[in-house]
């Protein structure tokens, strides 16, 4: 039996001018009467537009498609098949890592109002990192870096990071602090980025973590670690090292924009 366009239309709910469209892409071949040239579609066809609908769906390019519908051997579909299974397999992986950040992120928001300003002890895991700006001006205006742009690539998945020279705290000098991307060193090895010359290191180490608070454009300032400054010197601890805080969100109320960051500050016994 043979159908029409418009039946055809009907049956797989696929607009004519699509069909047209699959007809000339080689998903499906018609008979065309010479007389009226009308397109006749067989049931043959309707199956090969079903197939093509079922494993689009399935994310296959056009090209793939009608190589494995019309021309593949079984070899070669399972094959096809291994390298989407693949295909998705990272794609999962990915979503996966983008859910556990984003609830991570979550749970921090939070938990901001209960933890301004309070100090907890916590041991931190190896980090990597690389600089873009150093208070207001950008290293990467004039020349963006390959190895730049291959953690601009996953941006998705790193921390805004910024640090302030252990020297600065110290002799309480000129407000001078950095700008970057961050993330675990187990997630910068599973990104497959390359180590270059930018990338630094923050070893695994005790730190204070404290949650602060800065608020619009210029609020931010070394000042706001005073209270933690003050625990370790109480204490008997000194700072083994330069302070770095994780930004967490930057919301906005009627007073205006609240930063929230937690800054870890290294340890070590006096």
């Amino acid at each position: 039996m043979k159908y029409r366009a418009k039946e055809v239309s009907r049956i797989t709910g696929i607009p004519v001018d699509t069909l047209r469209y699959f007809e000339k892409i080689g998903v499906i071949s018609p008979k065309i009467d010479e007389n009226n040239n009308y397109r006749y579609y067989s049931a043959w066809d309707i199956n090969f537009l079903f197939e093509y609908l079922n494993y689009r769906a399935l994310e296959y390019s056009s090209k793939d498609l009608i190589q494995y519908i019309h021309h593949a051997s079984l070899q070669e579909q399972i094959d096809m098949m291994e390298k989407q299974g693949n295909y998705f397999r990272e794609k999962r992986d990915h979503y996966q890592r983008l859910y556990d950040f984003s609830m991570s992120h979550l749970n921090a928001i939070r938990n901001i109002e209960g933890r301004l300003n309070k100090i907890e002890f916590e041991s931190i895991p190896e980090y990597k990192y690389i600089l873009y700006r150093q208070n207001y001006y950008f290293y990467n205006s004039k020349t963006v870096s390959q190895e730049f742009k291959a953690w601009l690539a996953n941006l998705s998945l790193t921390e805004n990071v910024v640090i302030i020279p252990k020297e600065i705290i110290e002799s309480q000098g000129d407000n001078q602090y950095f700008w970057g991307l961050m993330l675990r060193k187990d997630r910068f090895e599973m990104m497959g980025i390359q180590a270059g010359d930018n990338t630094r290191t923050i070893e695994s180490m005790l730190c204070i973590k404290t949650l602060v608070e800065a608020n619009g454009e210029g609020t931010f300032h070394y000042h706001l670690l005073d209270h933690a400054m003050t625990f370790i010197e109480e204490h008997n601890f000194k700072l083994a090292g330069d302070p770095f805080g994780i930004l967490h969100t930057r919301s906005h109320n009627t007073d205006g924009i609240h930063r929230y960051i937690d800054f870890y500050l290294p340890i070590s016994y006096s």
